[in-house]
Order: structure tokens, then C-alpha cells, then sequence
């Protein structure tokens, strides 16, 4: 469904909320595809994987997640790709697909789109301090994803 731009600059200033910051912990989530793109400062080249958040597991505070509709939640992880960085973006292709030798980066980026995963979100203070954002610190194989590791991931 298009976004009708008529309708939202319609409506009264006053009248807007702002979202609720997703809270933190645990969701279950589906990657829904990546992209390549280049940061904003440095243009360093980057991958986004994006996701949708589908459910939220036991350690969200349930108070926290009154009022969002996690079906409007779409949120993502960049990795960069440089060669001081790769090993970050080894590291999430391995927890959401498995160990694989001899595979290359081009090969199985595209192969996490559509994966049922878990996401760890954590909150990150804006640099003048004044806004709070939600952030995912770790996307793991929803398959994988035991409580140890969601535990050891959120330390």
C-alpha cells in the first residue's frame, strides 16, 4: 500500500506523537532482504539487513511493549566493509547460517534474506543526549538461538 503524503502533511502539527522506542531484549524477527549502501560521513561501504520485528520473547518488558504494534517495526543492522570490519559481518553470517568454508561474502549475504532470526535490541543515547534509540546490537539464527546465548549476547 502506497503512502498517501496528502493525508500525513494534512494533518495538525500538534496532533502527532512520537513513536515509543522499541524496548530492549529479545524479538523474533524476519530479515526481510539486505542493501549496499555508503555511510553518510565517510562514505564507507556498508550491508543492510533488514528486518521485521514479529514477537517479542520473555526477556522484553512487557509494560515497555504496551502500545506498539511490532507488525509497523521494521529495523536494521549495518556492517561495513572494510577489511578491518569484515570479521563483524563473519561473525552475524555464521550465527544466522552456520559455519560454511570455502563460501564467499557475495555468495551468502543474499541467502539470509527471508531467514526467521532473533534479534537482541539494545538502547543508544544520541549524541546531544536528548533522544534514546532502539538499535540491534545482534541478529542470531532463531533455530540457534537457546537461552544461553540470548543471555551471554545480552552481557
Amino acid at each position: 500500500m502506497a503512502t498517501n503524503f496528502r493525508a500525513l502533511l494534512a494533518q495538525k502539527t500538534n496532533e502527532v506523537e512520537r513513536p515509543k522506542t522499541t524496548p530492549k531484549g529479545h524479538f523474533c524477527a524476519t530479515l526481510i532482504n539486505h542493501e549496499f549502501g555508503q555511510s553518510k560521513r565517510k562514505q564507507t561501504p556498508f550491508v543492510r539487513f533488514n528486518c521485521q520485528l514479529t514477537s517479542a520473547l520473555s526477556d522484553v518488558d512487557p509494560v515497555a511493549l504496551e502500545g506498539i504494534d511490532l507488525s509497523e517495526r521494521k529495523m536494521w543492522q549495518d556492517f561495513y566493509i572494510t577489511p578491518g570490519s569484515l570479521f563483524r559481518l563473519t561473525d552475524m553470517l555464521n550465527r544466522v547460517l552456520g559455519y560454511e568454508e570455502g563460501r564467499q561474502f557475495d555468495e551468502r549475504i543474499p541467502d539470509c534474506d527471508g531467514m526467521d532470526v532473533v534479534v537482541l535490541v539494545i538502547h543508544e543515547q544520541s549524541e546531544d543526549g536528548t533522544e534514546t534509540y532502539a538499535k540491534i546490537k545482534t541478529i542470531m539464527s532463531a533455530s540457534a538461538a537457546g537461552d544461553d546465548e540470548m543471555e551471554a549476547e545480552a552481557a
